[in-house]
């Protein structure tokens, strides 16, 4: 519970720019800068096209958008309790800075998104966009200030366990391109039982089908008799032959009650 105790700090544009002119500071921003170049080549200039450049892109830029909005909230809070800061240039440079890098992030986790599947960006922007506001955090605030051992532990060992959950969740996920939701192949589809009984098959008779809006009305009305007579001839005989199996299974199959001698 240290942690949860401990009182957030609230910087004036004083000491925003105070902290901007440390040491610590512009080496950070050094290497950032550095490091973004470094991404930037090997897109625009290499033409590799791989998730984590996205998201070094989109992480980098995450840590200047935490400490510009980190900075302009803390300017707005004292602002609004009587204590104004609209005055101080570093006010607007914030915000400005806030405005550009969140359209970054955007722009380029979007390309990532365009590009590889989201069961990757999602939990590699994660652990990479934590990271960065820590160290953001770390080295412009100095939000681990005042706690001791065990917290910043606590702390470390909360963060390596969301990363950890992060891998096991989303790392044997399916995607929609793997082959376990390819559809069956025809010699992989079920076969349909077409069985059907011998005494219906004797009698089943392949007829050509007329087709919807065919050539009925150029026929005479002769013929239309003619074919009528054919087909009720035909269905006659059907029934007639069905009926004789019928017999002929029943003669068959009844029970002779004779007594032999």
């Amino acid at each position: 519970f240290a942690i949860l105790k401990q009182k957030e700090r609230i910087l004036n544009g004083d000491e925003i720019t105070q902290s901007i002119t440390e040491v610590s500071f512009i080496v950070y921003i050094c290497i950032e800068v550095a490091a973004l170049a470094v991404v930037c080549v090997l897109l625009y200039r290499f033409h590799i096209v791989h998730v984590v450049i996205y998201l070094l892109i989109t992480s980098i830029t995450a840590s200047f958008t935490v400490i510009s909005a980190k900075a302009v909230s803390s300017m707005l809070h004292l602002s609004l309790n009587g204590f104004s800061q609209f005055h101080n240039a570093i006010f607007y440079i914030m915000l400005l800075l806030m405005i550009i890098t969140i359209i970054l992030q955007i722009k380029y986790l979007n390309l990532a998104m365009k590009h590889f599947n989201a069961t990757v960006v999602v939990p590699t922007n994660f652990v990479f966009f934590t990271i960065s506001a820590i160290l953001a955090g770390t080295i412009f605030y100095k939000e681990f200030f005042g706690m001791n051992t065990l917290d910043i532990c606590m702390f470390l060992f909360g963060c390596l366990l969301s990363f950890i959950g992060v891998y096991f969740v989303t790392g044997n996920r399916l995607t929609p391109n793997s082959d376990d939701a390819q559809p069956l192949s025809d010699a992989e589809e079920k076969p349909v039982n077409t069985d059907v009984p011998p005494w219906l098959s004797s009698n089943m008779q392949e007829s050509p089908v007329q087709p919807k809006g065919g050539s009925n009305h150029h026929l005479s009305d002769a013929d239309r008799n003619s074919g009528h007579e054919m087909s009720t001839s035909s269905t006659s005989d059907s029934f007639n032959s069905q009926d004789t199996l019928f017999e002929k299974h029943t003669k068959t199959a009844a029970p002779h009650y004779g007594t032999n001698y």
